[in-house]
């Protein structure tokens, strides 16, 4: 994972992101609603919302939700990302699943985990990874997205990633996380 290449590029792309943020993109514009329906489900269903949480955020992929190991998301190891409140807090509770339960996929995980708790859960896809040198075998490794994780909280706190925040709060009425600021900053470029 070359986190260098990235470094010295975060700023540039994230001037470039800011043209990015479309009033009219549908995707920026359901971002919001899934994260109420999101929290919604959580306060009403606990650890079984995981499931429907799972379908919504594939329904914003391009990829088919097919394979959810129930036994996982039913001990309640994804619904406890509710409680994380710092990055080391995500990456202990990524480091203590042996697989994704969720289409055995890091990024499916990934999306879940970002609805369930947007500020220490980035969403990790092929457009975030291929930045850090990381192909469609290696975007499947835990070890990425944990450093993909540690790169964010790394990047919070730029100027560049609050300027990313104050567009989608001045341009689409809502506010993002520090963490939603940084993967937009990678995904539209």
């Amino acid at each position: 994972m070359n986190i260098e290449k990235i470094d010295q590029n975060f700023e540039i792309f994230g001037s470039q992101s800011l043209k990015s943020i479309n009033t009219n993109d549908q995707y920026l514009k359901s971002y919001p609603y899934i994260l109420e329906a999101t929290s919604s489900l959580i306060d009403k269903l606990g650890a079984s919302s995981v499931i429907t949480i799972a379908h919504i955020a594939y329904g914003w992929m391009p990829t088919i939700l097919k394979d959810l190991d129930f036994s996982l998301i039913e001990k309640g190891f994804i619904i406890d990302a509710v409680k994380v409140s710092s990055f080391s807090d995500a990456k202990l509770l990524i480091n203590n699943l042996d697989k994704s339960p969720i289409n055995n996929s890091w990024v499916g995980l990934s999306k879940v985990l970002h609805f369930t708790n947007p500020s220490f859960f980035p969403i990790w896809d092929s457009k975030v990874a291929r930045h850090f040198g990381v192909n469609n075998y290696q975007i499947s490794k835990i070890i990425n997205y944990e450093k993909y994780i540690t790169f964010v909280e790394n990047k919070i706190n730029l100027e560049i990633v609050k300027k990313i925040q104050m567009n989608f709060r001045d341009n689409l009425n809502y506010e993002v996380t520090k963490t939603r600021a940084c993967e937009f900053i990678l995904f539209t470029n």
